[in-house]
């Protein structure tokens, strides 16, 4: 499954599959909110939201109201997002042996010497069932991802 992103965003964006809404991405002060478009009502429902503390490194995630806890960019202890040169980024399983991957996040490009291409993710049909945690804390890394990439002021 790919998803794209509506914007060269990952704080403000509406992520489509074949142009139909699926995921919102919205975020307000240090706050960023996530909801899901419900298939039966068209309803967009609070999923996910990721909360910064102004005052210390914490993040605190939530999805569907529960705590995750990302250690290392891993979660579960099942999967690691791997971050490759460009902000390519990788979600694999942390098998001792094989490792599979889960999904891959492409930052897309600007068009420049070649067609521009948005943002996008793509899931491994095997994980679909992990969609939501994926997509979560895609969000998350690429947030921090952003923030480390952001010089001091």
């Amino acid at each position: 499954m790919i998803l794209t992103f509506s914007k060269r965003s990952v704080s403000d964006a509406v992520l489509t599959r074949n142009g139909d809404p699926l995921y919102y991405l919205f975020t307000s002060g240090f706050t960023t909110e996530i909801k899901k478009r419900d298939q039966s009502t068209q309803e967009a429902i609070s999923m996910a939201c990721i909360e910064y503390d102004a005052f210390s490194t914490t993040t605190l995630v939530r999805l569907w109201g529960a705590r995750v806890i990302i250690d290392d960019k891993k979660f579960f202890s099942l999967y690691k997002w791997k971050v490759k040169l460009g902000h390519k980024l990788k979600l694999v399983t942390m098998g001792r042996t094989d490792r599979e991957v889960a999904a891959t996040f492409d930052s897309g490009s600007l068009g420049i010497f070649s067609k521009p291409q948005p943002m996008s993710v793509t899931i491994t049909d095997k994980y679909l069932h992990l969609l939501d945690e994926i997509i979560t804390t895609l969000i998350y890394l690429s947030l921090e991802l952003r923030q480390s990439d952001d010089p001091p002021e």
